[in-house]
């Protein structure tokens, strides 16, 4: 048996010195030249563990080495090298693969499979520091967390799929450590409870950058990723076709910190959050498209709640669906959108196809609202909270409700500043419906234009409740008036109102 092992420096053995010396190679290269040899690869490893370290195993065979008499222990520095020839090492569902202690691990070039343990199926990393370099991870179980992987140590996972792996949280991953997952890696097709693709923990740090995350599913949060009380950053990456009962691509937590950069969130599906769902976390989102996610209740794009708070700048929010706000809900959150575009969302069946604002804060600056469509009221906007809306465009949005642009309901105020309401459509309130007990809508240097009100009332703006003031604005060409309702709207002078409906 020992005599398949070519020995390129030693066999991590004993080298004899002229002086009748002798000391343990600390560079050795071994060679498994018998995948059916399942003994080889164990020896080689214990050989390393008993030298002083740094071994390279490679192979000159092809083929699935079994990994059932126990678990690779990685207790000294080691490269695991496939050396492209297609090696699998394979727990036959009845150990965990690979455990590095402590120490340097690269793995290259290799299918690790058939893992199964509490946590980290395939591998689990205990303080070490590892890289995964073009291997796959595939068909691995963990009983609590971590079906691919467990990382609690620092790790690379590069040019790599983590794919088909079950748990009960973190179907591919779970890290409470540093990972960072690059260059055209992917985590798909994998299942859990809760972060069907990867789970980040209590002040763990992933960054996930030029790489892939879909088709995983969780039964509950995450279907994606889901990330509590860490950091996660997400740049020039695609987020597509994950299933959660909340958060369909990826789920921010309590004490979790997201940035997603140059990316792209599309097709995932939940219940509520689609594409997103943040639940009292912090959430950056920039330059990234949310496109074409779907929530059977609220929140196609994004879900924000519990008190999170998330800015946008520079993204587009565009093509989602909800029963309930088609684009975006803020249920008692913060929201900042900036140089932004929510278009062609749509609630399926009630409120808000663009933005659904229920007891929350948002500001919307230099950003388009348009071509939303809701079933119920506020085509473009659904407003039950504070909402500031500042040089911004709400256009060519629908509802079959009242507040074909806005709709400012329950209480909420209105400011609008410096923007654009024009050619939008509903029953009453073409482009503003203000209704429902002590709403407040405050208008300044702003154009309310070619809005229509089906019904007659208001196709600028329509107001049974509340106040509405106007300032230095332009209301001009609605259809088939610029005002009507019941509220007496106040003026703060310098407004244009072509046929005097407003009476400002």
């Amino acid at each position: 048996m020992l005599a398949t092992l070519t020995l390129l420096l030693g066999l991590l053995g004993v080298l004899s010195q002229p002086q009748g010396h002798v000391h343990a190679a600390s560079a050795s290269r071994v060679v498994i030249h018998d995948c059916a040899d399942d003994d080889q690869l164990q020896m080689a490893v214990a050989a390393n563990n008993a030298s002083s370290g740094g071994a390279t195993i490679t192979f000159a065979c092809s083929g699935d080495i079994k990994i059932d008499d126990g678990t690779l222990m990685i207790n000294k520095n080691l490269t695991l090298d496939g050396n492209e020839q297609h090696v699998t090492l394979d727990g036959q569902g009845l150990v965990q693969v690979i455990a590095v202690n402590g120490v340097t691990f690269t793995l290259k070039d290799l299918t690790i499979t058939g893992g199964s343990s509490s946590l980290g199926g395939g591998l689990i990393n205990n303080g070490g520091t590892v890289t995964i370099c073009n291997s796959t991870f595939t068909s691995n179980k963990a009983g609590v967390n971590g079906g691919g992987i467990l990382n609690g140590g620092t790790m690379t996972i590069k040019e790599s799929r983590i794919t088909n792996n079950t748990a009960g949280t973190g179907g591919g991953i779970f890290n409470g450590g540093t990972m960072t997952i690059k260059e055209s890696s992917s985590i798909t097709d994998n299942k859990a409870q809760n972060a069907g693709g990867l789970f980040n923990f209590l002040g763990g740090t992933v960054t996930i950058k030029e790489s892939s995350i879909a088709n995983n599913t969780a039964t509950t949060d995450g279907g994606g990723l889901f990330n509590e009380l860490g950091k996660m950053t997400i740049k020039e990456s695609s987020i597509a076709k994950n299933t959660a009962l909340f958060g369909g691509g990826l789920f921010n937590q309590a004490g979790g910190t997201m940035t997603i950069k140059e990316s792209r969130i599309t097709k995932n599906t939940a219940s509520d959050g689609g594409g997103l769902f943040n639940n009292t976390g912090t959430m950056t989102i920039k330059k990234s498209r949310i496109t074409d996610n779907t929530a059977s209740f609220a929140g196609g794009g994004l879900f924000n709640t519990n008190g999170g708070t998330v800015t946008i700048n520079e993204s587009r929010i565009t093509k989602n669906t909800a029963g309930v706000g088609g684009g975006i809900v803020n249920n008692t959150g913060t929201m900042k959108i900036s140089k932004s575009r929510i278009t062609n969302n749509t609630a399926s069946s009630d409120i808000g196809g663009g933005i659904d604002n229920f007891g929350g804060t948002m500001n919307i600056t230099q950003s388009r609202i348009a071509n939303n469509t809701a079933r119920g009221n506020g085509g473009g906007i659904e407003n039950e909270g504070m909402m500031n809306i500042t040089q911004s465009r709400i256009a060519n949005n629908t509802a079959r409700g009242n507040g074909g642009g806005i709709e400012n309901f329950m209480g909420g105020t209105v400011n609008i500043t410096g923007s654009t309401i024009a050619n939008n459509t509903a029953t009453s309130g073409g482009g503003i419906a203000n209704e429902f007990r002590s709403n407040t809508v405050n208008i300044t240097g702003s154009t309310i234009a070619d809005n229509t009100a089906t019904s007659g009332n208001g196709g600028g703006i329509f107001s049974n409740s509340g106040t509405v003031h106007i300032t230095n604005s332009v209301l001009r060409d609605n259809h088939p008036n610029n005002c009507a309702g019941t509220t007496v709207f106040t003026s703060g002078g310098g407004n244009h109102d072509s046929d005097g409906t407003c009476h400002v």
